[in-house]
């Protein structure tokens, strides 16, 4: 019974943080691509970037595409940290479990 419960518990939060980096790196990714104007902004886009061709656009798309993933998993592995560090506390309420050989003796 534990290892089912292990089981489908590792299951749900596989999914769950699968889709947590899904819509994050949508998210950054929707950020990231609104700062980066062909008009004169911060950056100053180089070869072989270009907003002048198809080959340009997709290799600029592909960047921003990958530094937002990056982003995402660290967020992600921000909040394993903190879930597991919330949970830490409650390993203090568990004992280990006695076998019948380390049972104490009662004499009568």
């Amino acid at each position: 019974m534990f290892n089912l419960l292990r089981n489908i518990g590792s299951s749900i939060g596989i999914a769950a943080t699968s889709a947590l980096l899904t819509r994050n790196t949508q998210i950054v990714h929707e950020r990231l691509a609104s700062h980066i104007v062909p008009y004169g902004g911060q950056i100053r886009l180089q070869a072989p970037y270009s907003f002048t061709s198809l080959a340009g656009l997709t290799a600029l798309n592909a960047e921003v595409t990958r530094q937002a993933r990056m982003i995402a998993y660290n967020d992600d592995f921000k909040l394993m940290f903190l879930m597991t560090l919330s949970l830490l506390p409650l390993l203090l309420l568990l004992r280990p479990q006695r076998s019948r050989s380390e049972e104490p003796l009662v004499m009568e």
